[in-house]
């Protein structure tokens, strides 16, 4: 599996699935006194994914985090509710009810995650991709790793580069 030929996975792409913490987030969660989480996105991540919706992919969040509060940023993106899943302890099964659901074939899904828990839908899907700052296990087996971080613009970068090679992205 090299770097080389992702590329050509790119034109049938049909939908983007993401994980949030290491991905949408770099990773980091700040704690309050009242043990409320806070987590920061990149504003660019977020206008791509946007801009994805907005030409018909479906983009779709599979992660452990627990915190609903995320909730109300994935909806500024235009992320339908039915395609997220929260608190998710077996990616895996939530990565295939989700291409079942809105009737994907996985080779028309990219995941993008960062972590173990990460590995098993980074396997199955069409091109499995990572942050630049993944951990090492998932470095290994992505077909792509992105040269941004989590959380500082790896969405918008493999997002960016398949509606590129589509003709979807305009500039």
């Amino acid at each position: 599996m090299g770097m080389t030929n992702y590329k050509e996975k790119l034109q049938n792409i049909k939908s983007f699935v993401f994980d949030i913490d290491g991905i949408l987030t770099g990773g980091d969660i700040l704690i309050t006194e009242e043990g409320r989480m806070l987590r920061t996105m990149s504003a660019k991540d977020s206008y791509a994914i946007r801009r994805a919706v907005e030409e018909c992919f479906i983009v779709g969040i599979v992660s452990a985090v627990t915190d609903i509060s995320v909730m109300h940023r994935l909806k500024q993106m235009n992320i339908s509710d039915e395609n997220v899943y929260l608190a998710t302890q077996n990616k895996k099964k939530a990565f295939i009810n989700f291409a079942e659901k809105n009737a994907l074939s996985i080779d028309e899904i990219i995941y993008m995650g960062d972590d173990i828990p990460d590995i098993e839908p980074l396997q199955l899907a069409g091109l499995g991709t990572c942050a630049q700052d993944a951990c090492e296990e998932v470095k290994a087996i992505a077909e792509y790793v992105s040269h941004k971080k989590g959380g500082r613009g790896c969405v918008r970068d493999i997002i960016r580069q398949t509606l590129k090679i589509q003709g979807k992205w305009d500039i």
